[in-house]
C-alpha cells in the first residue's frame, strides 16, 4: 500500500512556478477584463489595469481575488463598477492582496461594498470608493491608507470581528451616510490615527445600541474597552506671510499636514482635496483665481495682493475644507511703513543646514536705523547681508530706500539630537528710533525610524529551486523618511530570479556587481515590501545581508537580519525501471489497489 500512494503521488504531484508575472488589462491590452487576468494569474502577480490611452476607463466587474500577493495597479483614470449592485465591486478571499489607485463604486445593494476584505493582511492604498452602500467591509487585519472614503451610502469602513493589527491611516473619510469608521463586536484595537474627518472636531461615540454619528461609532457593549484609536487626526490648519505694506503679496497656504496637536504628522490627505479660499472682510486686496483650489501632499496656496490705501487694516483669508472654516488675519501696514518677515527652509532631515532668512522691505518713505537683534540658536552663524552691516548678532541697516529690499541669512546644521524637535528663531527690530516688531520662524528637524523584517532568516533547499526571501521595511515615525535606499549584493552560486514590491517602487539589479537596488524614495509610517526570487545553483552556505540608508537619519545603523540558504545537492533513490507491459500504468494502480483490497476483505462463507 505505501508504495502504490508513493507512485500516485508521483503521478499526480506538478511542480510549481514560483517566478511571478505582470499581466496587463485594458483596451489593446493582453486581457479585455480584470476577472480574465485575475483567472489567468498565480499567487504574486501583478495585475496592470490600464485607463484608454490617457482617457477614463470603466469596467463594469464584480472582482473577485483569491490569489495570495497578488498586486493590482491601476493605471491611469480606471473606474471599476460593480456588474451587479448585490455584489462587492471587489471581494478579496486572498492573503496579502493589494489594491492601488482605482475609482471603486456601483455595489449599491443593502449589504454590498466597493472592497469586501475577507483575508488576511490585505493592503488598500490609494483609491477613491465612493458611490457604494458601504465603502470598505472587512473582519480581517487589512491597512488602508491614503483613500478617499466618501458618500457611501452606510458606512465608509465597516470592522466586525477584526483580527489584530489593522491599520487605517492618512485617508478622507467623509460624507458617507451613516458612519465614517463603524466598529462591531471587535475584541482587538483598530488604529485609525491620522485620518481627515472632514472637520476638526470629529465625532466619536462608543455605546452598545445602534447610532449613526458621522464619524466614529464603536458598538459595543463593553464600555470600558475601547477598541479603537483614532486620536491623533489631521487637522486643517490656515498660514500666510504677515505683517505686509500696501501693494505687497502675501502666500496664504491651507495643510493638513499636522494633527491636532500641531505635531507634524507622519501623513497627509490624498492629493486633490479640495480647498475654497475667500475673504471675510474689507476686502483689503483680493485673492488670485481660481479660488477652488487642491492639495498636493496635503497642502494648498493662493495669493494675496494688498489694495488698501487707507491702511493700516486687517484683512481676514479663510479656507473650507469640506465642512470645517479656517482663518487668518494679515496684517497691511501703510506703505510708509518697514515690514520684516523671516522665514525658514523645514522640514529638514538631521545633518542638513537649517537656513532662516530675514527680509526687511520699505515702503514710499526712507527708513533710517534699522537695527535688527536675532536670539541666534545655538551652533548657529549670522551670513552675509545685502545691505548693512552685522556685529555679532545685530544687523544694521543706516538707511533703506522707498521699495528697497534687504536679506540676512542666518545658518546652522541640524545635530542628530534635535530630531523630531523644532528650531525657532526669534528677532527684535527697531527703526527711526521708535517704531519696532518682532519675527519669529521655526525649522521642524524630522525623525524616522527604520526597521527591517526579514522572512525567512534560515532557508534549507535542494540545488536547482527557487527561493523567496521577503524584506518589509517599516517605518515607526513620526515623519517619513527620506532617501531610503536599501542594497545587498548576491552571493556567487545563487542567479538572480526577479525582485518584486507589490506596494512599492520597483528593485533593479546590476549583473556586473551582482546588486539589488531598492531605491524607497520617502518612505511614510508603514510597511513596503520587497520579494526576491533567488535560484540556486550549487551546494554551499550562502548569508544574504542588506544595508539601509536615509537622509532623515544619517549615519544611523539600521541593523537588518541575515538570510541564511543552506542548498543541498538533490538525491534520488536508486529505483528499477518499469518494464512496459503494454497496460496503461493508472489501470495497473487501480487493479494493485483492487488487489490489495481484496486481501483485507473478509470472504463469505
Amino acid at each position: 500500500m505505501i508504495i502504490i500512494v508513493t507512485l500516485s503521488a508521483i503521478i499526480f504531484t506538478g511542480s510549481e512556478d514560483v517566478s511571478a508575472a505582470t499581466l496587463h488589462v485594458g483596451p489593446e491590452q493582453t486581457y479585455a477584463t480584470i476577472c480574465d487576468a485575475i483567472t489567468a494569474s498565480a499567487d504574486g502577480d501583478t495585475i496592470i489595469v490600464h485607463d484608454n490611452s490617457g482617457a477614463t476607463y470603466t469596467y463594469s466587474e464584480d472582482v473577485v481575488i483569491n490569489q495570495t500577493n497578488l498586486n493590482l495597479t491601476a493605471q491611469g483614470n480606471v473606474i471599476v463598477s460593480a456588474n451587479h449592485t448585490n455584489h462587492d465591486t471587489f471581494t478579496v478571499n486572498g492573503e496579502n492582496a493589494t489594491i492601488n489607485g482605482f475609482n471603486i463604486t456601483g455595489a449599491t445593494d443593502t449589504y454590498s461594498a466597493g472592497i469586501s476584505i475577507i483575508a488576511d493582511n490585505a493592503r488598500i492604498f490609494n483609491n477613491n470608493i465612493y458611490g457604494n452602500s458601504y465603502g470598505i467591509i472587512t473582519n480581517h487585519n487589512p491597512t488602508i491608507i491614503g483613500n478617499n472614503i466618501r458618500n457611501n451610502a452606510k458606512d465608509g469602513i465597516l470592522v466586525f470581528n477584526n483580527y489584530p493589527n489593522t491599520q487605517i491611516h492618512y485617508n478622507s473619510i467623509v460624507d458617507n451616510g451613516e458612519c465614517g469608521l463603524h466598529i462591531v463586536g471587535s475584541s482587538t484595537q483598530v488604529n485609525a490615527t491620522y485620518n481627515w474627518w472632514g472637520t476638526n472636531t470629529p465625532t466619536y461615540v462608543h455605546q452598545p445600541t445602534t447610532s449613526y454619528p458621522k464619524d466614529i461609532f464603536e458598538e459595543s457593549s463593553n464600555l470600558l474597552q475601547q477598541s479603537v484609536l483614532w486620536n491623533p487626526y489631521l487637522y486643517l490648519r490656515l498660514g500666510a506671510d504677515f505683517p505686509i505694506y500696501n501693494g505687497a503679496t502675501s502666500t496664504v497656504t491651507a495643510y493638513l499636514t499636522r494633527d491636532n496637536n500641531n505635531v507634524l504628522a507622519p501623513g497627509t490627505v490624498p492629493d486633490g482635496t479640495r480647498v475654497t479660499f475667500g475673504l471675510t472682510n474689507g476686502p483689503y486686496g483680493s485673492l488670485t483665481l481660481p479660488l477652488t483650489r487642491y492639495t498636493s501632499a496635503g497642502q494648498a496656496s493662493i495669493i494675496f495682493t494688498a489694495n488698501d490705501p487707507t491702511a493700516p487694516h486687517t484683512q481676514i483669508v479663510n479656507a473650507i475644507v469640506d465642512h470645517e472654516q479656517v482663518s487668518r488675519d494679515i496684517l497691511i501696514n501703510p506703505t510708509d511703513s518697514v515690514s520684516i518677515i523671516k522665514t525658514g527652509n523645514g522640514p529638514i532631515n538631521a545633518g542638513e543646514t537649517a537656513i532662516f532668512t530675514i527680509t526687511v522691505r520699505n515702503g514710499l518713505n526712507a527708513a533710517h536705523n534699522i537695527v535688527i537683534t536675532d536670539a541666534l540658536p545655538a551652533g548657529f552663524t549670522v551670513g552675509v547681508p545685502t545691505m548693512g552691516s552685522v556685529e555679532g548678532n545685530v544687523w544694521t541697516i543706516q538707511e533703506l530706500a522707498i521699495g528697497g529690499v534687504a536679506s540676512l541669512n542666518i545658518t546652522g546644521v541640524a545635530s542628530q539630537a534635535l530630531s523630531g524637535t523644532n528650531i525657532t528663531n526669534t528677532l527684535t527690530a527697531v527703526y527711526d528710533e521708535e517704531f519696532t516688531q518682532e519675527a519669529s520662524a521655526k525649522i521642524y528637524v524630522k525623525k524616522s525610524s527604520l526597521y527591517v523584517n526579514v522572512n525567512p532568516t534560515l532557508i534549507n533547499t535542494t540545488v536547482g529551486n527557487v527561493v523567496t526571501i521577503t524584506y518589509k521595511v517599516g517605518n515607526n515615525g513620526p515623519d517619513a523618511a527620506n532617501a531610503v535606499v536599501m542594497t545587498f549584493v548576491i552571493p556567487e552560486g545563487l542567479e538572480f530570479v526577479n525582485a518584486i514590491s507589490p506596494d512599492w517602487t520597483q528593485a533593479t539589479y546590476d549583473p556586473a556587481t551582482r546588486t539589488v537596488t531598492w531605491n524607497l524614495g520617502d518612505v511614510p509610517v508603514g510597511d513596503p515590501i520587497l520579494n526576491i526570487y533567488l535560484r540556486v545553483l550549487r551546494a554551499g552556505t550562502f548569508d544574504l545581508s542588506p544595508t539601509i540608508v536615509s537622509a532623515t537619519e544619517p549615519g544611523q545603523r539600521i541593523a537588518v537580519a541575515a538570510t541564511t540558504i543552506n542548498a543541498q545537492v538533490q538525491t534520488h533513490a536508486q529505483t528499477v525501471p518499469m518494464q512496459n507491459t503494454g497496460a496503461p500504468l493508472a489501470a495497473l494502480l487501480f487493479a494493485g489497489i483492487m488487489v490489495f483490497a481484496g486481501m483485507l476483505l473478509p470472504k463469505r462463507k
